[in-house]
């Protein structure tokens, strides 16, 4: 929904603008310039200003409309997904916490074999929150992984590990890696991540508005501070995740 049906928008609004476009001439441009009516010239053409509004108009909402993805799950969800009948035919999951401190989110949705024995068989699952969900098919749901934690001593005591490479693949593949991994992001992703905040935008509008000021100078020297200062706080992040990655302790192997 953020593409189609501002292409059509576009090319309604271009053929309504030369379908009523009339040619001018060097005196008729003057005129239409310095007229009271409500026609302009566009590409040697007089057509209505309402035509012409309808360009920067439809363009602004294409730009608000695209940003609403990065800045609402469900609106993301609304304009660039569609609801499958079959998990086979979906590729991401909506996931909404059952705690309110949680956010909604968009997990990708893979399909893995649980056990090496048949490896035709696919099990949906996807991750979120760094916590694993699997397709449990007998209650037609997805259910967190369920770990060994509530065995018997003895079943801890009588434990000898994975007797061979198949055990220990379909061990990974069910409840994955004992690890903790913290991405990296670059400089280019938390930049255009920043740039993408609701506040920033803002503030970029309000310069284009200043700048049609006279003193518009002051505008674009606005601009290039914010540019600076958003720089500085990707710089703090990065900083901050490089930090906590720091902090993490190497694994170790008896």
């Amino acid at each position: 929904l953020d593409v189609w049906p501002f292409f059509i928008l576009h090319s309604l609004n271009l053929i309504a603008i030369f379908s009523n476009c009339e040619p001018v001439d060097s005196s008729g441009l003057n005129a239409t310039l310095t007229g009271a009516d409500t026609r302009r010239n566009f590409l040697g053409c007089s057509t209505h200003l309402l035509n012409l509004a309808g360009i920067p108009i439809i363009c602004l909402l294409h730009l608000v409309t695209h940003l609403g993805t990065y800045w609402s799950v469900p609106f993301k969800v609304m304009a660039t997904m569609r609801t499958v009948t079959t998990l086979e035919e979906g590729t991401f999951v909506k996931v909404v916490p059952s705690k309110p401190t949680e956010k909604v989110g968009t997990c990708p949705l893979d399909m893995v074999a649980l056990s090496s024995a048949a490896p035709d068989k696919k099990t949906p699952t996807f991750e979120f929150h760094k916590r694993k969900y699997l397709w449990d098919e007998d209650e037609k749901k997805f259910r967190k992984v369920a770990y060994p934690i509530a065995e018997s001593m003895a079943f801890y005591l009588s434990a000898r590990g994975y007797s061979n490479a198949d055990e220990h693949a379909d061990a990974t593949a069910r409840w994955g890696l004992n690890s903790f991994e913290i991405p990296l992001p670059t400089f280019g992703e938390l930049y255009k991540e920043q740039c993408r905040q609701p506040f920033f935008v803002f503030q970029i509008v309000c310069v284009a508005l200043w700048s049609m000021d006279e003193y518009w100078y002051y505008s674009l020297f606005t601009f290039f501070m914010l540019l600076v200062f958003e720089g500085t706080v990707v710089f703090s992040r990065t900083r901050n995740i490089k930090m906590l990655r720091n902090m993490m302790g190497s694994p170790t192997h008896a």
